[in-house]
Parts: structure tokens; C-alpha cells; sequence
């Protein structure tokens, strides 16, 4: 569905008032009869916001088009943005209801503006764009209502361990859920194994219940100091076949399901072994019964 039909206005009134959710491509085609129509009514057309929508999802966008296009849905709670490799800077002052931000494959990227205004922004999730967290790394250094926007952050989806850093995970005061997730692992992050600093950093997430480990061909090994996340109640490995084995100093004794997917089978070997009264197993979707011995 194309977004915007030129006419006397850019014209969201011809999609349906109760639209909810919307996916555009942002191609050379539509940013050009937009800057046509553009021309012709002297660079000001009338606007008028889409009165509901709340998921935007698009791909290709520019720092030319963001503004004008962001500021027609600023009911929005969900933004997703794709495969933007022009765009150098986020402006998100026009959508101050997001929930939920997904930046994926915008390796140009480098800031976003308005980061203070999402006071309800629980969900961030980041791929493939190695710009962002170099970002939220200079953000949590700062004293700035910007930087208490990730004291509320309750999902954390990112490519790699580099988001992982003291003086982020500090900030992350209200984290329940951490996915490490490959979007494309044949151009983006090539995640292997934690660092000591990340080690340390992951150490710090004292509210963590999930921790997800998703589509990451090169990682070796489960975080060593997995025993000491004392909240941590789920873990999920898919598609991991590097790993064989769980960390030595054992699971956290708060966790209570250990889900594995398409993994080696030695890593599925430790898990079944690992199973008892208090703790759901599952390899392959398929439940393991706990035996007393």
C-alpha cells in the first residue's frame, strides 16, 4: 500500500481512520513525486496527522524524508525501521507515545534525536546498526532526562555483546528481558563470545528474568558468570550450534525454564541432564520429564 497519494495535501485522510498497523517502503520514487508536489505548492503543504494509527514499519528511509514523514502518525506506539543505510540521524520529537523501537540494518545511523521525549518507551531492539550503541553508551555517561528514558527500558533486543557496557547496564534498572539476536548473520554481527567487561556488565542486570541467545552461528559459549544472575528465571537458545556445552559454574537456582533449539547435541545432552522438579526443559519444543533417581 502506498503511503501518500499526491493531491492538494498530503493526503493520509484516503487511508481508514481505524488503520493500525502500516508498512511503507520509502523508495527514490515516492521521496521524488514528493518532492515534486513539494515544489509545486512552494515547499508548505497542509498536513493532516492519521488520527490512529499505532505501528509504523519502513524501510529506506532518509534524513530528508523522516520529519515530514513521521510527524503525519504521532499516535504511533511502535516503530519499526529497516534497511536504511542513508540515514545518519533519527528524529523521533514527533512520536513522544512509542512503546517500541526496532532499528535494523541502518549502518549510517550515528544519533537520534528526541531520545528524552519517550517517556513511554519500554521495548528497544537494534541489528545490524553499530552506530546505536555507540549512542547509548555516550547517552548513559550523561546526566540528562534522555539518559532516564533507559532507566525504564524493559526489553533489550541487540545483535552483539557490544551494547554491554558498566555504565549502561547501570542505567538498566528496570531490564526483565535480554535477547542477543542476529538479523542476518551473513552481514551483520558476528557475535563469538562475551568479554570481561561484558561479563561484568551483564552482572548488573538485577531485574533480568529472560535471557535469550537467537541465531548466532559464531558464539561458542553461554556467559560464565550465568550462575550469578540471581533474578534470571528463563533462558532460550535457538539456532546456536557453536555451543556444547552449559557454563561450568552451573544455572542460576532461580531459573525455571531452560528452552534449546536447533543446537548441538551436546549442549541439549547437559540440558536434559540438568532437568529437575523446578525447572521446565524443553529441547526442541519437546518437554523433558524429570526422573528421581
Amino acid at each position: 500500500m502506498p503511503l501518500l497519494v499526491m493531491s492538494d495535501k498530503v493526503d493520509v485522510a484516503l487511508l481508514p481512520p481505524s488503520l493500525e498497523n502500516l508498512e511503507i517502503d520509502m523508495s527514490p520514487e515516492l521521496s521524488a513525486a514528493w518532492d515534486l508536489k513539494l515544489q509545486e505548492h512552494g515547499q508548505i503543504i497542509p498536513l493532516q496527522p492519521h488520527p490512529s494509527l499505532e505501528e509504523l514499519d519502513i524501510s529506506n528511509l532518509t534524513d530528508k524524508d523522516q520529519s515530514r514523514l513521521l510527524q503525519l502518525f504521532p499516535t504511533i506506539t511502535a516503530l519499526y525501521i529497516w534497511q536504511s543505510p542513508e540515514l545518519t540521524s533519527l528524529q523521533l520529537g514527533y512520536s513522544k507515545a512509542l512503546r517500541e523501537l526496532k532499528i535494523i540494518d541502518c549502518g549510517s545511523l550515528a544519533s537520534i534525536e528526541g531520545f528524552g521525549s519517550l517517556t513511554n518507551l519500554r521495548s528497544l531492539a537494534v541489528s545490524n546498526s553499530p552506530g546505536v550503541p555507540a549512542f547509548l553508551e555516550l547517552l548513559s555517561h550523561q546526566q540528562l532526562a534522555s539518559a532516564e528514558i533507559l532507566s525504564r527500558l524493559e526489553t533489550l533486543q541487540v545483535g552483539d555483546g557490544s551494547v554491554l557496557t558498566v555504565p549502561l547496564c547501570r542505567r538498566l534498572a528496570s531490564l526483565r528481558r535480554l535477547s542477543f539476536w542476529s538479523w542476518d548473520s551473513r552481514r551483520g554481527e558476528t557475535m563469538i563470545d562475551l568479554t570481561e567487561e561484558q561479563e561484568r556488565a551483564l552482572q548488573l542486570l538485577a531485574s533480568l528474568h529472560r535471557l535469550d541467545f537467537w541465531h548466532l552461528p559464531n558464539l561458542r559459549s553461554l556467559p560464565a558468570g550465568l550462575r550469578r544472575l540471581a533474578s534470571l528465571e528463563w533462558l532460550d537458545v535457538e539456532d546456536c550450534p557453536g555451543v556444547a556445552r552449559l557454563p561450568e559454574m552451573g544455572l542460576p537456582p532461580s531459573l525455571t525454564r531452560l528452552h534449546v533449539r536447533r543446537c548441538s547435541e551436546e549442549l541439549s545432552m547437559q540440558c536434559k541432564m540438568a532437568a529437575r522438579e523446578n525447572l521446565d526443559v524443553h529441547i526442541d519444543d519437546l518437554p523433558v520429564d524429570y526422573v528421581i533417581i
